[in-house]
């Protein structure tokens, strides 16, 4: 499927949502101490084709279910270069050009499901980096043709620029020059969560293949996958002894880590709730829209606890572009899910911002303990319960864009309208 197609798709299912202060009402109570599985519709879809498996038949025919527990780190500077520039610097290996290929080779003892965890920073500015990887000198499935390592961007500055008049208009986006983490996943957003790749106990080969642009990685690794308790198990454990309204507020403008340049603040005079408000000037005061709807998208925002404690929190949004739908964001705090229900906060259609209380069904509010000290918050977009619909169209996509090809074959984009093809 083409990129063009499948972002098209994942704007479809995944789409816009507008974020003013995440307000993280949230509310503190001390304590005493310190599945992706597509339909079967979905499997039933055939693609014409590369002659290589999806990620969905992959994980139907590898037969293995268990998750790995403990990582696999592979020796980084070990590596055998066929046709590749590279010099090891520092513990970081250096691919001056991203030409030619890499190969690690490394021992599993245990056989079990893996992500792929890499830590990495970009040589130059640029796009962001596409490379397919190779197991054991294999594809292990299709979407593994094309991995994107997204760079993260952030603002200039702290304040906003402003006009002559003091209206503010965003800040500049530039480069966050630091390392980056990377777990690979799907970059069309079909699969919802990271690979998990498929490891038999013994030896075996990973290959990155031409990134065309200059990379440093300093850690490549096959890590034991998140695993995520639902909210009741583990809330379980909670030990509340009193409540305390100290709440912590985070204005959604000020992101400190995005996952693309064109995620920036924006401004609303429109509606009096806003925060920051002027009734004369343009004030900078939400971010999100159009320029967060890709799957995969990310703002990350940081902040600090004053106390540790239970929290809930709540948020100020607008989603006014899926009618009578919702749209969907993945959370996670210090960069880990903190339970089930996380995996897909879901935003309710509507014309005005609103406030959202992320909750269960009865309207009880979800409590995640944070210790004392600074900590992040990050929203990933994601096509949530719908993804293996999203599958199941890109798949059929695929089937219309094959046979797209052969009539054009035949008739030429122009076909002639006196002939009888």
């Amino acid at each position: 499927m083409s990129k063009k197609i499948a972002r098209y798709l994942s704007v479809i299912l995944a789409v816009s949502v507008l974020f003013s202060g995440i307000s993280l009402q949230i509310t503190t109570a001390y304590a005493d101490t310190a599945d992706s599985t597509a339909s079967e519709n979905a499997q039933s879809v055939v693609s014409a084709d590369s002659g290589i498996i999806d990620y969905v038949e992959y994980t139907a025919e590898h037969g293995i279910t268990d998750k790995a527990t403990a990582d696999i780190k592979l020796p980084i500077t070990a590596y055998a270069a066929d046709g590749a520039d590279v010099t090891v610097n520092e513990n970081a290996l250096n691919w001056a050009t991203g030409e030619g290929r890499l190969t690690w080779t490394f021992e599993v003892s245990q056989t079990a499901l893996y992500n792929l965890k890499i830590m990495w920073k970009p040589g130059d500015s640029g796009i962001d980096p596409e490379f397919p990887i190779l197991i054991d000198g294999k594809t292990p499935f299709d979407e593994a043709e094309n991995i994107v390592l997204s760079r993260l961007w952030k603002n200039v500055s702290d304040e906003p620029r402003k006009d002559a008049q003091g209206n503010e208009y965003a800040q500049e986006q530039v480069e966050i020059d630091d390392i980056i983490t990377t777990v690979v996943c799907d970059s069309e957003g079909a699969t919802v969560g990271p690979f998990e790749f498929a490891l038999t106990a013994g030896t075996h080969t990973l290959t990155i293949v031409s990134p065309e642009q200059n990379l440093n990685f300093y850690d490549i690794t096959f890590a034991a996958p998140e695993v995520v308790d639902s909210y009741e198990k583990v809330s379980a454990d909670y030990n509340v002894k009193d409540l305390d309204a100290d709440i912590i507020t985070i204005e959604g403008e000020s992101a400190d880590v995005k996952s693309s340049n064109s995620i920036i603040p924006k401004s609303n005079n429109s509606d009096a709730g806003m925060s920051p408000c002027d009734n004369s000037l343009t004030k900078i005061n939400y971010i999100g829209g159009t320029s967060w709807q890709s799957s995969g998208s990310t703002i990350e925002w940081n902040f600090d606890v004053e106390k540790s404690g239970y929290y809930y929190f709540n948020m100020r949004y607008k989603q006014s572009d899926l009618v009578n739908g919702e749209s969907c964001r993945w959370l996670k705090i210090d960069g880990k899910t903190p339970f089930k229900e996380a995996e897909s906060l879901k935003f309710p259609y509507g014309t005005k911002w609103k406030y959202y209380t992320f909750a269960d069904e009865q309207e009880n509010p979800y409590y995640i303990y944070l210790e004392k000290g600074p900590h992040t918050l990050s929203m990933e977009v994601t096509v949530g319960e719908v993804s293996e619909y999203f599958y199941e169209l890109s798949k059929i996509v695929d089937i219309l864009g094959d046979e797209y090809i052969k009539i054009v074959m035949i008739t030429s984009e122009e076909p002639d309208v006196s002939r009888d093809y």
